[in-house]
C-alpha cells in the first residue's frame, strides 16, 4: 500500500490520462512481457512510420531481482490492492494481454 509503488504501477489511470490527452491512433502500448522480441520492435517501428531495424536483446540493463519471492498473504494482498489494474487490462486489452498476468491476477491464463 505504499504510495510510491502503488502510482507507478496503475496502469488503468496512465491509459485513461493518455486517451484524454491524445486521439485515437496516437498512443502505442505494448507489454513489457512483449517487448524483447522481433515482432514488438515491428508494431513500435510502425507505429513510429520508421523503418524496422534489427533490435539487441542479448544485453540486459536494469534488470530487477526477484530474489524474494511474496509470501502468500503479500500475494494475496497484491492482488486485492490491484485488481482494479488487472480488470481494466483485462477488459481493455482482452487476448493481447501477456498469459503472465492471468496466472498474476489469479485468473486462468
Amino acid at each position: 500500500h505504499d504510495a510510491r509503488y502503488v502510482e507507478r504501477t496503475r496502469y488503468d489511470l496512465t491509459l485513461d490520462a493518455l486517451d484524454a490527452a491524445f486521439d485515437d491512433g496516437q498512443v502505442h502500448v505494448d507489454f513489457y512481457e512483449n517487448l524483447f522480441e522481433p515482432a514488438a520492435i515491428e508494431r513500435l517501428c510502425g507505429f513510429l512510420g520508421v523503418p524496422v531495424r534489427a533490435a539487441e536483446f542479448d544485453t540486459w540493463v536494469n534488470v530487477g531481482s526477484s530474489a524474494s519471492p511474496l509470501s502468500p498473504e503479500e500475494h494475496a494482498m497484491g492482488l486485492e490492492c490491484f485488481r482494479p489494474v488487472y480488470d481494466y487490462c483485462r477488459a481493455r486489452f482482452g487476448d493481447r494481454l501477456p498469459d503472465k498476468w492471468g496466472r498474476a491476477s489469479g485468473a486462468p491464463g
